[in-house]
């Protein structure tokens, strides 16, 4: 939370089974839970805990799960981004319109969880996109933040051909899970 505070990306790297896909889930759905949806001792967001996020119930969480194949084709993972932000879908539906809609309607928190990162997003998704989405994750006084969640090390992710020279990953501070069990 306090790199979402000021609306910066990180990625969440671990080995499969180290629980990156739950921290996502409960980044996303913890800022709005009530005390009542979770257990005794756990803590959630109240109005004296503003300290997690500022205002945590204007923030939108967008969850890409990139086992979802339909998540490796540009056209359709651009739609369901600006579905999930209650955008107007562009015709046609290309880079420079998608930009054109966030930058100039996106005016709350949007934090873009991205889970499986490491799955086959070498088809369609290329160095474009990834400069376009590093373009809106680090506009001074954007609302757009990722939190990514992968296997592999952002290193080693740069090192495939359709990452090409983006720098898409500079944006990113770092976390490690590491299994427990």
């Amino acid at each position: 939370f306090s790199y979402l505070k000021g609306m910066e990306s990180a990625v969440i790297i671990g080995e499969t089974g180290s629980g990156k896909t739950w921290l996502l889930n409960y980044l996303r759905f913890i800022a709005t839970a009530t005390p009542s949806q979770l257990r005794p001792e756990q803590r959630c967001f109240s109005p004296r805990e503003r300290d997690w996020l500022p205002n945590p119930e204007e923030y939108r969480w967008i969850f890409v799960d990139f086992k979802d194949t339909r998540m490796s084709q540009q056209d359709d993972l651009l739609r369901f981004l600006l579905e999930s932000m209650e955008l107007a879908v562009p015709k046609p539906l290309d880079l420079e319109n998608f930009m054109d809609q966030v930058c100039d309607q996106v005016k709350q928190p949007t934090v873009i969880l991205m889970d499986n990162f490491n799955i086959e997003l070498r088809d369609e998704l290329d160095n474009g996109l990834w400069g376009c989405l590093r373009y809106l994750g680090s506009s001074p006084g954007g609302n757009l933040a990722f939190v990514v969640a992968t296997t592999e090390s952002a290193g080693d992710l740069i090192k495939d051909d359709n990452f090409g020279n983006s720098s898409f990953f500079d944006i990113f501070s770092t976390i490690f899970l590491e299994k427990r069990w």
